[in-house]
């Protein structure tokens, strides 16, 4: 072993690691949709659950290409790929991410990144400057709004979605805090 590996004394970020955990649990999710499932579009939303992750998944990867560039885009995405229709490629980028955000320490959430936003369709840029902590909760708010989107076509379809799945962290504080509540 090197040094580096038994001295390393650097906290996994808090925030990364929970991401990371969000991304892990579809997994369960695209299995037990299967295929057809993730890939059929569903109801009002004309997006399918493939769909839903593809973007998640893009998002994440702007993320950690800025983390090795300097410059976080999200707007630098791959519409209609593969991973909307192959629950398998989609698994296996799911892990890639998860062990990645895992690297992530509590120190670098602290620095600053730029993040590139294209403000208007005629490409009209924008460049801020930010944290990669405060990405992290973005990215954070961002899946969990997809994953409300897929939580209503799997339940809409007749599956079962895991008790929280795509709720905010702060609706699912608050409503432990009405279960643990003494009764007045």
């Amino acid at each position: 072993m090197s040094p580096e590996i038994i001295f390393n004394t650097k906290k996994i970020s808090t925030a990364a690691s929970n991401l990371s955990a969000m991304l892990v649990q579809n997994l369960s999710l695209i299995e037990e949709g299967g295929n057809i499932l993730y890939a059929q579009p569903t109801g009002q939303n004309r997006s399918s659950t493939g769909a839903h992750i593809r973007h998640i998944l893009d998002h994440v990867d702007a993320f950690l290409a800025g983390l090795e560039n300097g410059i976080i885009d999200y707007d630098v995405r791959i519409r209609g790929s593969s991973l909307e229709t192959n629950t398998g490629e989609a698994a296996a980028k799911i892990q890639r991410q998860a062990e990645r955000l895992l690297q992530i320490t509590d120190n670098l959430e602290k620095k600053f990144i730029q993040v590139r936003v294209l403000t208007r369709f005629d490409n009209d840029f924008s460049e801020y400057l930010s944290t990669i902590g405060r990405e992290i909760a973005f990215l954070i708010n961002h899946t969990v709004h997809h994953e409300a989107i897929i939580r209503q076509e799997f339940e809409s379809a007749g599956r079962e979605v895991p008790e929280f799945y795509g709720y905010a962290p702060s609706t699912v504080a608050h409503r432990k805090s009405l279960q643990t509540s003494p009764a007045v």
